[in-house]
């Protein structure tokens, strides 16, 4: 399997280098993974907009030597009424933070198709 497509949400992301990115995701296929996004940083690059945090996407990673490489990336949500409320923000990202920090790397969920966003939406809803 050295490439194939996958969906999921950002948890988050962190600089690499001069111009890449480290991006935190959550799949529903694969689990959390690490995923390098080459080139993201640059003001032309093609993921502009698309690796913002809580983002639901649809993606296709390969799989290279040493890392795991974001090759396309399509939003599918942006959960747009949550970044207008900052209370749902604010739980939006702490339920992104508390996955990212306590979930290992290639690990599932129980249930993970259904629970994890499940559990997103109605806690952003709710508030």
């Amino acid at each position: 399997m050295k490439a194939t497509s996958i969906n999921g949400i950002i948890l988050g992301h962190k600089n690499l280098g001069e111009s890449d990115k480290i991006i935190h995701i959550y799949s529903r296929e694969l689990g959390k993974l690490r995923i390098v996004a080459k080139g993201a940083r640059k003001i032309t690059s093609k993921f502009t907009g698309h690796l913002e945090t809580l983002n639901v996407f649809m993606a296709s990673i390969y799989f290279g030597p040493r890392n795991i490489i974001l090759t396309e990336i399509t939003t599918e949500r942006t959960f747009k009424n949550i970044r207008e409320n900052f209370e749902r923000l604010n739980s939006a990202l702490s339920i992104a933070d508390i996955t990212n920090k306590t979930v290992y790397e290639n690990q599932l969920l129980c249930h993970a198709e259904t629970n994890y966003f499940v559990m997103l939406k109605l806690t952003t809803l709710s508030c």
